[in-house]
């Protein structure tokens, strides 16, 4: 056989190969694209036209998959057998930058959407040495010039072959963008396995069987520099264009920039510098960031009224989101029913849903007296439900029972009145079912009822039948004229409503009277401490009578208090009280004899009797006059008497401690009618400060009804704030309802979030769990393991690496290959010294270049993904031999306070490298003005050279990093301030080690307090971590920051990292998605359309918005709920730039 028959043999065979490869592979994503396509059509962000266009779109595709991926693997054949062309077709197509043979349709139609082309690039750059490994061997086969050689297999090629066959079955245009970013997202995944397979076959003709690894040392020959080529051609178009849309988007004067200019600022990060640049020069406007606060929900005409125009008689409510459709069903439905949606005709699941509850009323109206399950409701309707009835059933079940468990539990009614209540949920469980918009529509009749109740439950005292008569008379009223319609929804609210309205009636009357009550003991405390001063004006340090001092404490004190409380002047006093002392003598004078007994009786009042004490001591005082002695006693503290702590008593109490100091500070700031949660075994009760005293150092607090529960001194109440009294949480400031949505909302996001961290990344989970483990042990006896990372060879298997590490007497807990070619291991009590010479010894010295390793020290890292991302991403600043540059001349400081504070001084001279980078935000749900702000941060090339404490490993220098960075900032924003700008926003990302620092909340709040800057302008960035969202040192940061008007934003968030609840202990006001989950959900169905659209749901309920930074996969990103893309500049300036652009 010659060598041209054994050649097309070789072709021919990997031909065969591919096609056997492709076309299941293609048949799976072609459906999958089609299923897309079936759920966009039943998208609320399509109107009608576009849905109907939508699923004209997928019945095309449906229909013809089968002759789609005929037509692609029948090009790919055709692609194969061009692949003899000539060398000089070749040296043409080279020359020409155009690919050979393979250019089934003209890419320019490929290339006009970014989405596609990026993705394309995406996969070639990420498969580049397979691909180069088969076009190397393919030219070596073809002697031809490998640079010329386009693949039959490339993912340019398949997504032009695909376009082709999508053109030829008259696929609708609209739909292309959506059809090809959905193929494509879906096909790159499957190619590892085909590419490898490809390559295994040629290498078994011998072709070239080294070639991975002469390419392993060289890098990219042909791909990268292709696309390095394309990629600065296609960015010169984007900054052009970008240049002239951005000065229209960024102006708020002009509204009719058109939408697509918005689209491409969404879908490109080509303009950022650029715009950061006009921005900070002037050239166009700079609008700050809008964080805005959560708007609350208004009380009605009636219940102002009542409430004498206070608005919050009960704890404040969030006000309810905006919600479509799309929303309403997720909230009716199981995670697994997001994930896989099921096509049930709407008609008949509506039809099936009506049914139950007409079948739930009859049982209610057989007076129900027990809490019924699902299965107990299945069992009373009579028949058993289809699958996805039975499923809504269920989630509807969830909401009404999670209503009345919080109604049950705030009113706890005695056993004879829980009948009507259990009728009362059967009446929401119908609603739920019969009427979705009650869940979405925040005014729905319904969901005004469910106030409505709320509002009883508040108000109402506990567990006392006599109160509630009333309310369970009204209830009862209620389920006989329900029958789920607005009309009667709206009777029986407003039959609550008037009960409602009499209890908020009785809270202000009991209110009014403590508040009355309050204002007089106010009173009468001011009077005694003018009576005290003028006691102390007039007496002195003299010694007097001890007879006179028994007469004023027993007795005159509360005389003159009430004299001057009757308009009486203090002169009067002092001049009574003179004459008393002249009567009685004291150390220095002898008893005055021109002073008579008539006189005193003026002054002590004509019925001395009345106070007997007074009478008692006047006789012993005309005792001593007879005797003609004096015996005198020094006047007691205060003269005995309590009044409430003054401004200048509070200094002196709080001016050595500084922590109750801040805590009383922010107490002084409460608004009267703040709320508190005050929570006990499994109740709660709510307490509302309803009176403060005129200098802001006594507060009384009173319960739901208005009835006084607690006066408390400053002190007391900042020891007991935000430990045992709790200032409402976002979550707990929700509607019944939203709390109930929260709390399923957030059930689906961590049940779909896990599913796809173990779906996404088993092997990462493995060692993120085993190297928590190593964290832990390391928190109880001290750092002995080690992660270490290094390079290896395609081909082996964990199971073999594990044994080549054993037997080079290593004690490895787990080893995962997390990369191609990047093997992670835990390993137990080795030194960095032995680790090295046991990998080196078991993989060969190449490993030694990308050798990295990391001790697990829980005081370095503040969780296990931290430390593995770190290892992966970061390893030349951690590879062995690289160790934290120490000060060998300075003492060692004695604790981490004091090792900061030395580094904080060694930080001074540095103010130079503190730079501001401009940071931009795009809306992606609303048309509106771009928004800036700047992140503060030192910019250091060589930070060792500022020494560390090496027993805190560098913790001390990025702790002090931060406070130096906070107080550059606080200096700004007061330069702003001079210069009339108020409002530009600075961003500043605190480290984990000063959110976890005990010290750091004090220092933090003594910054912003010294500066006096406007906490509204300032976001601290905290990092989303394990350790961060556990630790009560960090919540009582955030809260604290929070309460003073700062924003939180929590960066780098990952649902995989725990639970909603976990993340609102950290009180944020804004979430910014982790980049690297983003673009594994963004890229893979179903996460893609459901992942973040879950996230966001959860997040939109409390008032937060959800951001995503720097992405790089933004495709139908506008249909995740995702509010924000921020893209950070490359500019940067120094704080005098910036202040110097800003006067410009």
């Amino acid at each position: 056989m010659n060598e041209s028959t054994d050649r097309d043999e070789v072709i021919a065979s990997l031909e065969a190969l591919a096609v056997e490869r492709l076309t299941p592979c293609l048949l799976l994503i072609l459906e999958e694209t089609a299923d897309y396509l079936f759920t966009l059509s039943t998208s609320s962000r399509l109107d009608q036209k576009n849905q109907d266009q939508c699923y004209s779109a997928f019945v095309t595709l449906q229909g013809s998959i089968k002759p789609v991926v005929h037509q692609i693997t029948r090009s790919v054949s055709a692609a194969f057998g061009s692949c003899g062309v000539s060398q000089n077709s070749v040296a043409t197509a080279t020359e020409s930058d155009e690919p050979v043979g393979l250019a089934l349709v003209p890419l320019e139609e490929f290339e006009d959407t970014l989405a596609i082309e990026k993705i394309v690039r995406a996969g070639t750059e990420r498969y580049w040495l397979e691909l180069e490994s088969m076009i190397f061997r393919l030219a070596a086969r073809l002697e031809c010039d490998p640079k010329g050689l386009e693949l039959p297999v490339s993912p340019r090629t398949l997504c032009s072959a695909y376009r082709q066959s999508l053109k030829d079955i008259d696929f609708p245009r609209t739909f292309l963008v959506d059809a090809d970013s959905a193929f494509v997202r879906k096909l790159l995944p499957e190619l590892a396995g085909i590419y490898l397979d490809l390559n295994a076959h040629l290498a078994s003709h011998e072709l070239l069987p080294e070639i991975e690894g002469e390419l392993k040392k060289t890098g990219s020959q042909i791909l990268v520099q292709l696309h390095s080529r394309r990629d600065a051609e296609s960015a010169e178009r984007e900054q052009a264009a970008s240049r002239q849309m951005s000065g229209l988007t960024a102006v708020p004067q002009n509204p009719s920039a058109p939408q697509h200019e918005a689209k491409d600022l969404i879908h490109s990060g080509a303009w950022i510098n650029a715009h950061a640049l006009d921005a900070l020069s002037g050239r166009i406007p700079a609008s700050a960031f809008n964080r805005t606060s959560v708007s609350l929900q208004t009380a009605t005409e009636e219940q102002l009224k009542a409430a004498g125009g206070r608005p919050r008689f009960v704890p404040a409510r969030l006000a309810v989101p905006l919600r479509d459709e799309a929303a309403r069903n997720r909230l009716l439905s199981t995670s697994q029913e997001m994930l896989n949606p099921n096509r049930v005709n709407s008609l008949e699941l509506a039809s099936e849903s009506l049914r139950i509850s007409q079948a739930l009323a009859k049982v209610r109206r057989e007076n129900t007296v027990e809490r019924h399950s699902v299965t107990s409701i299945i069992e009373a309707v009579g028949f058993i439900p289809k699958a996805a009835i039975y499923d809504r059933l269920v989630e509807a079940h969830k909401i009404s029972s999670a209503l009345f468990d919080y109604v049950l539990e705030r009113v706890m009614p005695p056993e004879q009145m829980l009948p009507p209540l259990v009728r009362l949920e059967l009446c929401f469980l119908e609603l739920a079912l019969s009427d979705e918009d009650f869940l979405i529509q925040g005014d729905h009749p319904g969901r005004v009822l469910v106030d409505r109740i709320a509002d009883l439950v508040t108000l109402l005292p506990r567990g006392k039948a006599r109160h509630l008569e009333g309310f369970i008379a009204a209830v009862e009223a209620v389920n006989a004229r329900f029958d789920g319609s607005p009309m009667a929804l709206s009777t029986a609210a407003n039959t609550l409503g008037d009960l409602s309205t009499l209890l908020i009636s009785q809270q202000r009357q009991n209110r009014d009277r403590l508040i009355a009550r309050e204002n007089a003991k106010d009173r009468i405390d001011s009077a005694r401490v003018s009576v005290v001063t003028a006691l102390n004006d007039v007496v002195g340090d003299t010694d007097q009578s001890e007879h006179l001092i028994a007469m004023i404490t027993n007795g005159m004190i509360d005389h003159w208090v009430v004299q001057l409380l009757k308009g009486q002047s203090l002169v009067k006093m002092k001049s009574d009280l003179e004459t008393l002392i002249a009567f009685a003598g004291n150390e220095e004078k002898p008893p005055a004899a021109s002073v008579s007994p008539d006189d005193i009786f003026n002054i002590i009042g004509e019925k001395p009797q009345q106070r007997p004490a007074v009478t008692a001591a006047y006789e012993a005082l005309l005792i001593d006059r007879e005797k003609g002695s004096v015996s005198v006693a020094s006047a007691p503290t205060q003269w005995r008497v309590e009044v409430d702590l003054t401004p200048l008593e509070l200094d002196a109490i709080l001016s050595s401690r500084p922590r109750l100091a801040r805590a009383a500070r922010a107490v002084q700031q409460l608004a009267v009618d703040t709320w508190f949660l005050q929570k006990g075994g499994h109740s709660h009760v709510y307490l509302q400060v309803v009176w403060v005293n005129r200098h802001a150092t006594r507060f009384v607090l009173s319960d739901e009804r208005g009835v006084k529960q607690r006066d408390m001194s400053l002190i007391e109440l900042a020891r007991k704030f935000g430990r045992s009294l709790k200032t409402l949480s976002t979550i707990e400031q929700l509607s019944l309802v939203e709390q109930t949505l929260f709390l399923k909302l957030s059930d689906a996001k961590d049940d779909i979030s896990q599913q796809f961290q173990a779906r996404e990344s088993d092997a990462l989970g493995a060692l993120t769990h085993e190297t928590e483990r190593a964290l832990r042990r390391a928190r109880r006896t001290g750092t002995k393991d080690s992660l270490v990372a290094f390079e290896v060879s395609g081909d082996w298997t964990d199971d073999a690496l594990t044994d080549a590490l054993n037997a080079q007497n290593l004690s490895v807990d787990i080893v995962k290959k997390l990369r191609t070619h990047i093997a992670c291991a835990l390993v137990r009590e080795a030194t960095p010294e032995t680790i090295t010479h046991g990998v080196l010894e078991a993989f060969s010295e190449e490993t030694a270049s990308n050798l990295s390793i990391k001790l697990v020290d829980h005081q370095t890292h503040s969780d296990a993904r931290t430390l593995i991302d770190g290892l992966l991403d970061n390893t030349s600043s951690e590879t062995l031999g690289t160790t934290p540059t120490t000060d060998a001349t300075a003492p060692t400081p004695k604790t981490l306070d004091d090792a900061v504070a030395e580094a904080f001084a060694r930080l001074e001279p540095t103010t130079h490298a503190i730079r501001l980078s401009p940071v931009i935000r795009v809306s992606v749900r609303h048309e509106s003005p771009l928004e800036s702000a700047y992140v503060i941060r030192r910019y250091d090339d060589d930070q060792n050279n500022l020494g560390s404490a090496s027993q805190f490993r560098h913790r001390d220098l990025e702790i002090a990093i931060n406070y130096f960075e906070l107080r550059e900032a606080c200096r700004l924003l007061q330069a702003l301030e001079v210069l009339g700008e108020t409002t530009r926003h600075v961003l500043l990302r605190l480290s984990a080690e000063t959110c976890l620092h005990p010290s750091a909340l004090d220092r933090i709040l003594t910054q912003i307090s010294e500066h006096t800057v406007g906490t509204s302008q300032l976001s601290f960035l905290i990092p989303d971590s394990i350790q961060v969202r556990e630790s009560v040192i960090c919540h009582r940061l955030t809260h604290a920051l929070r309460s003073i008007g700062c924003h939180i934003v929590i960066e780098n968030y990952n649902p995989a990292r725990g639970s909603s609840e976990s993340i609102q202990r950290l009180n944020p006001s804004d979430v910014t998605l982790d980049t690297s989950f983003w673009e594994l959900a963004a890229q893979n169905e179903p996460w893609a359309t459901v992942l973040p659209q879950i996230i966001a749901d959860v997040h939109h309920i409390l008032g937060h918005t959800v951001t995503v930074r720097d992405p790089d996969t933004t495709a139908q990103i506008e249909a995740t709920g995702i509010d924000f893309i921020e893209r950070e500049s490359d500019v940067s300036l120094s704080i005098s730039e910036f202040l110097a652009s800003i006067d410009h």
